[in-house]
């Protein structure tokens, strides 16, 4: 009896382990990245009321986030 209940006990240990190696490594981009960015366009905006405004959009090359920055 006790042998069936140390053997469950280890099997949900494994399983545990390999559900959260596999959270991890699935979520690893978006926790572990240092986002090198590089510049992917460059925008000059003209707007009636505000005048002229430049627009840079960014892409990580590490992740492929994308981030729009307004100048």
């Amino acid at each position: 009896m006790t042998a069936i209940i140390i053997t469950i006990i280890i099997s949900i240990t494994i399983l545990i382990t390999i559900f959260l190696e596999a959270y991890v490594q699935k979520h690893e981009n978006e926790w572990g990245c240092n986002h090198d960015w590089e510049t992917y366009a460059e925008n000059e905006i003209h707007d009636d009321f505000e005048g002229t405004s430049h627009e840079v959009i960014l892409i990580c090359k590490e992740c492929g986030k994308i981030k729009k920055v307004k100048l």
